[in-house]
């Protein structure tokens, strides 16, 4: 019987796989902020302020600043937060669709 050949990929123990396996996806994940955008997903408000208080913002409490969190990563882990089961439902499916062009 014979195998078929490999089109496409990396080889397992290859020394190159981490380091391809890194830049596919941070190029998937700076492109997916623009479908979870026009799909109406909205990124999570957080607050901060310098008072040494670390929880209990409000947003648009005086003297605080807002900044977006949409995505954490870090090595070959990554988290995306959603505010809604709807959300995280939807960005999930989005996320799937998106990740296969990067196959």
């Amino acid at each position: 019987v014979e195998m078929p050949t490999t089109v496409g990929g990396v080889k397992q123990g290859c020394t190159l796989a981490a380091t391809l396996f890194l830049l596919v996806e941070q190029a998937a994940m700076e492109t997916v902020e623009p479908v979870f955008e026009a799909a109406g997903i909205k990124q999570l408000e957080f607050m901060t302020k310098e008072d040494d208080v670390i929880a209990g913002r409000k947003l648009g409490e005086d003297g605080g600043e807002v900044f977006n969190f949409w995505a954490s990563l870090y090595a070959d882990d990554g988290a995306l937060p959603f505010s809604s089961r709807a959300d995280l439902e939807l960005g999930a499916r989005l996320l799937k669709k998106h990740l296969l062009r990067f196959a």
